[in-house]
């Protein structure tokens, strides 16, 4: 299932979002998450990290859901690139791979993340990160918006699906942070709809308010 799009976009919609699904960086204020058009590589960086304020570092994030030897060595030519477009500011690396197995392992980058408190790249796996908020933060909305993706179950899926449209609608975040959850839950589910589960207009049935299928079905 195509998920970039969708990480990308909680990555940018809510600090807390970023920390949960980061392992945990952090910024103290504003920060702006935006892609890059990087001439040098000849190719578009989807996930660049600026805080607003100028001590605190610069991230490229990638998430990566397909096996790719070298995506380190990618990675780091992102911020050298980035780098080149910000020299006053320290530039970092973050990968969130789909699953443990699809990292390489690369080193010395490997090595190095496991014995630096605060490498130059850092990497998490996401059904890791998705355990244990469900063990930490059970009722933690992350958890609602990525019930699609990781349900395998479509008719447990179609039962739970109202429910939780319902949960994200009301949930107490910041209205852009709501409205972001609920498109990224809408998205998936929109795609597990071709799979076995069409149509989403039923699926969601009364839990919809107008407006909402942009896009579904």
């Amino acid at each position: 299932m195509k998920t970039d799009k969708q990480i990308y976009t909680l990555l940018g919609a809510d600090p807390d979002f970023l920390r949960v699904l980061t392992d945990g960086i952090a910024v103290r204020g504003p920060y702006l998450f935006e892609a890059l058009d990087v001439k040098g590589l000849e190719r578009r960086t989807d996930g660049v990290l600026i805080p607003r304020a100028q001590d605190e570092d610069i991230w490229v994030m990638e998430f990566q859901a397909q096996s790719d030897p070298l995506i380190y060595h990618r990675l780091l030519l992102e911020m050298a690139l980035v780098g080149e477009r910000h020299p006053q500011r320290v530039v970092r690396g973050f990968v969130l791979f789909a699953e443990a197995a699809l990292d390489p392992c690369t080193e010395p980058w490997h090595g190095l993340m496991t014995r630096d408190h605060q490498p130059p790249l850092r990497r998490a796996y996401l059904p890791e990160v998705l355990k244990r908020l469900a063990r930490e933060v059970p009722d933690h909305p992350l958890l609602g918006v990525f019930l699609p993706y990781l349900e395998a179950d479509l008719e447990r899926l179609r039962r739970q699906a109202p429910t939780v449209y319902r949960q994200l609608q009301a949930t107490a975040l910041p209205e852009a942070s709501r409205r972001h959850c609920v498109e990224v839950f809408q998205s998936w589910l929109n795609t597990r709809a071709g799979r076995g589960i069409r149509p989403v207009r039923k699926v969601l049935g009364g839990a919809t308010s107008p407006g909402s299928h942009a896009g579904l079905g």
